[in-house]
């Protein structure tokens, strides 16, 4: 079973093949592409206010460089003392730097609100749904994305650069006669009704990279950690034949019942 909107990198770890191309129904255009990134961009433009200035970013990364390099000779002959202190001051800079980085970036956002950035994503959404005619009734949720191997005949999440194995992307969901779309901010994929065939519990312990929806995680049976991370015991799959090959898009456990009322299937069914 291909698992949509995954990248298999078994045979190729640099592979950016996501599975379910062939089901796209419609694209944004390149016009429209450059829009939405020119108003993130410009939306964005205050925030550089809040970086640091060159010279204190050059002796950040000089604190890094140095740290690793008296950790890296630590134990090369005599001073190790000595090394360990001055390891230990480059880190003291780094890390201090960093913090004060995000401070003033903090400083920055409660100056001037969220609102440039909310602003700019509700236009930008706007414009995109209004491109690809996605429905002002689609029902947001979250499908799950990675990265894995095939390994002995198992399938196995690998980490990816953000150093996750899951991640969670929000869609638009609605359907017609004879098909089920979901759509990103980019694409909108058609899954043919006749195809669909069931809903399969997977109980595997997963950590899904964020929490996207506008309420708690409890309100949704999960808990969040203080990383941002949500850790579930349980996740879904919905499987689709199509072409004479199976097809799976998989989904977290507190999507089951908009999923259910979409496809009018029931767990297992």
């Amino acid at each position: 079973m291909k698992p949509v909107f995954c990248t298999d990198v078994t045979d190729n770890k640099h592979s950016t093949a996501i599975h379910g191309e062939e089901f796209i129904f419609a694209s944004i255009s390149d016009d429209v592409r450059r829009e939405v990134n020119a108003t993130m961009e410009e939306a964005a433009k205050p925030l550089k206010q809040a970086e640091l200035p060159l010279l204190l970013r050059i002796l950040r990364f000089a604190g890094l460089c140095f740290a690793m390099a008296m950790g890296v000779t630590m134990f090369d002959g005599g001073f190790q003392v000595i090394r360990l202190l001055l390891c230990l001051a480059g880190l003291a800079v780094y890390i201090g730097l960093t913090l004060y980085a995000g401070k003033r970036k903090e400083a920055l956002v409660k100056k001037m609100g969220a609102e440039p950035m909310m602003d700019a994503m509700e236009k930008v959404t706007h414009r995109v749904m209004e491109e690809l005619e996605i429905p002002a009734d689609a029902v947001v949720a979250d499908v799950i994305c990675f990265r894995y191997k095939e390994k002995e005949g198992k399938r196995e999440a690998v980490l990816s650069a953000g150093g996750v194995r899951y991640v969670n992307v929000e869609v638009y969901c609605y359907k017609n006669d004879t098909h089920l779309f979901l759509a990103d901010m980019e694409r909108v994929y058609a899954i043919p009704l006749q195809g669909l065939r069931t809903i399969t519990a997977v109980h595997e312990p997963i950590t899904l990279a964020r929490w996207n929806k506008p309420y708690g995680p409890r309100e949704y049976g999960v808990e969040q950690t203080a990383r941002g991370t949500v850790p579930t015991d349980v996740h879904y799959i919905l499987e689709f034949t199509a072409g004479g090959e199976d097809y799976g898009i998989y989904f977290p456990v507190y999507e089951l019942e908009a999923i259910k009322q979409l496809t009018g299937l029931d767990e297992g069914e």
